[in-house]
């Protein structure tokens, strides 16, 4: 079974910020890199290229924007919970996810096993937020690691706790 990594990145007041050379690193030592379309473009057209060749990128999309035209994309459609389902039951490897769509879609189905958040500190402001999902499921997260990165950053690995949150106990 595959692992799937929620990677998040914030400032301080939870806005999105974009990710770094960390990521990079990240995304060298997986099988797979998720993300969503809107995520997909942004990283598109900021390079004018596709920069993750030597990974296989899978886009959740409901349309059709092959902008890269290479073997390494592939596009998720349809039944996009189903398809994600059995590429982690079948899989081979941890999938890197990326983007504010997919994490909402991996946190609403419970897809993901591990939430890695990067803080950068910066304020940012505004109503956007770097994470975001729908109801709450029960799931408890715990905290695995923290680690003051370069430039004050600081990078927090949750897991998934054996305990679920009931209804009294929620806040």
């Amino acid at each position: 079974m595959e692992q799937i990594t929620l990677h998040v990145y914030q400032s301080i007041d939870g806005c999105p910020v974009i990710a770094d050379k960390c990521f990079n690193a990240v995304v060298d030592a997986c099988a797979y890199v998720l993300i969503d379309e809107e995520t997909y473009l942004r990283i598109y057209l900021n390079d004018l290229d596709w920069p993750l060749e030597a990974k296989e990128t899978l886009v959740v999309t409901n349309g059709c924007i092959d902008l890269t035209e290479t073997e390494r994309v592939r596009f998720v459609r349809g039944n996009v919970v189903t398809e994600l389902q059995r590429i982690k039951e079948n899989g081979d490897g941890m999938v890197v996810a990326y983007g504010e769509e997919i994490g909402a879609l991996l946190l609403d189905n419970g897809l993901a096993d591990e939430i890695t958040v990067t803080t950068v500190p910066v304020l940012i402001g505004g109503g956007e937020k770097a994470l975001e999902c729908g109801l709450n499921d029960g799931r408890a997260w715990i905290v695995r690691s923290n680690k003051v990165l370069v430039d004050g950053k600081m990078r927090t690995v949750y897991g998934l706790s054996l305990i679920h949150i009931s209804e009294s106990t929620r806040p």
